[in-house]
């Protein structure tokens, strides 16, 4: 029987749980694997944690051959069905700076950009973790799970502050919409355009047929006339 000498502190970033608390069990959170997963038409793995593909130990060029290895239906899988926890889903805490801290449901509302891998147990900034370009020295959100909870402000302000953070927020907008849409991209437009040019010569083509029939008809009735 445990007795406690504090209660538990919640702070608006950072879920806290007093020393004097036991610690959560990380069992509790339900983690979905990375396999038996859905698969694409193509026979691909659709991952819908982007710690599936992106490893905590991996270097910033494993990271980037990952995300490059990735198939359109692969990428369109994380960018629209990426993990999403439920309302039952039990965050692992993680002892640091003497209390016991897990990542808080809020952040994903508050950081639209924002989601949670459970393979991980970080946070990741999808659009600039799937588009960013010349990854090298991007750190966590990109390369790496954000996982210092404590630091949730800092680490979030400073990486939308970022010269290249509007850049993959557009990337991954437009990748989302050109899949809706195929024939809104440009080989949508070229394509439709050629087919255009074709019904074009068609009709030219007809009218060219009929302009003939009528010249040979005039000249027989003139013929007959003479």
């Amino acid at each position: 029987m445990y007795k406690y000498s504090y209660q538990c502190i919640f702070f608006s970033d950072v879920s806290e749980v007093c020393q004097d608390q036991p610690p959560q069990d990380v069992h509790d959170a339900v983690q979905p694997p990375c396999s038996d997963l859905p698969k694409a038409s193509g026979g691909d793995v659709l991952y819908d944690d982007i710690g599936c593909v992106i490893g905590a130990d991996m270097s910033t060029d494993e990271g980037q051959k990952a995300i490059l290895g990735l198939s359109h239906d692969q990428k369109l899988f994380l960018a629209k069905s990426h993990f999403a926890p439920p309302h039952y889903y039990t965050f692992p805490s993680v002892f640091m700076n003497k209390c016991q801290r897990s990542f808080q449901r809020s952040w994903l509302s508050r950081y639209t950009w924002m989601v949670y891998s459970p393979k991980l147990n970080g946070a990741f900034c999808l659009p600039c973790a799937l588009f960013a370009c010349n990854r090298g020295n991007k750190g966590v959100l990109v390369n790496k799970p954000f996982t210092k909870w404590t630091k949730i402000s800092d680490t979030t302000s400073g990486h939308e502050k970022k010269s290249y953070y509007n850049e993959p927020l557009s990337a991954l907008t437009d990748f989302v919409s050109a899949s809706a849409e195929p024939k809104s991209t440009i080989p949508g437009l070229v394509d439709k355009e050629i087919i255009q040019r074709v019904q074009n010569r068609h009709i030219l083509g007809r009218i060219a047929e009929a302009v003939l029939f009528c010249g040979r008809c005039t000249m027989l009735t003139t013929e007959r006339v003479e």
